[in-house]
C-alpha cells in the first residue's frame, strides 16, 4: 500500500468518525433535552395539584397567636387611646 493510498484511507476514516460523532453529539443533545423537558413538564404539573391543595386549605386553618403577639395587642389599644383587655 502506498503513502498516499493510506493518506487517502485515513482521511475518509477521519471524515467518517467525525460525521458520527457530530450526529451522535446531536442525538445526545435532542434527547437531554426532550428528557429535561419531559421531568420539569412533570414536575410543575404535579406542583400545581399541591399548590391548589394549600390555597383551598389555607382558609380553614384558625389562627393561632404567637407568643409576644398579647404585648403587641396591649400596646397597639394604647396608642389607640382603647383601654388594654387586662386593665
Amino acid at each position: 500500500m502506498s503513502e498516499q493510498t493510506r493518506q487517502s484511507v485515513l482521511a475518509g476514516i477521519k471524515t467518517t468518525l467525525n460525521q458520527q460523532a457530530n450526529e451522535l453529539g446531536e442525538r445526545v443533545a435532542r434527547g437531554l433535552k426532550n428528557g429535561f423537558t419531559a421531568s420539569m413538564t412533570r414536575m410543575f404539573g404535579t406542583s400545581l395539584w399541591f399548590i391548589v391543595v394549600g390555597l383551598l386549605v389555607v382558609p380553614f386553618i384558625p389562627v393561632i397567636p404567637m407568643r409576644g403577639a398579647t404585648n403587641v395587642t396591649k400596646r397597639e389599644q394604647q396608642a389607640d387611646g382603647k383601654p388594654a383587655a387586662s386593665d
